[in-house]
């Protein structure tokens, strides 16, 4: 008996992973949609015009690109750090 409770629990656990797994991808993908809200300091702009753009979020760059730019692995190491102008 007890080795055919386990395989059931085996099986309800597994499926239960699949179950969180596919929730937990639908709610990254909710998560996702709904923007940043802006720090308290930033001031309101009532028309487009007024919203001055201060700066920009850095742009990254693949670990592959860094490979093949700066000739090593790119950890740990200062020449394989790249900001956008």
């Amino acid at each position: 008996m007890a080795i055919a409770e386990t395989k059931d629990l085996r099986e309800q656990i597994q499926a239960r992973e699949k179950t969180a797994a596919e929730l937990d991808a639908r709610l990254q993908d909710i998560l996702s949609g709904i923007p940043n809200v802006p720090h308290e300091s930033v001031p309101a702009g009532h028309q487009r015009g007024e919203n001055l753009e201060v700066r920009r979020g850095v742009r990254r760059q693949s670990l592959t690109s860094r490979r093949n730019r700066t000739g090593n692995s790119g950890r740990n190491s200062a020449s394989s750090t790249w900001n956008a102008p």
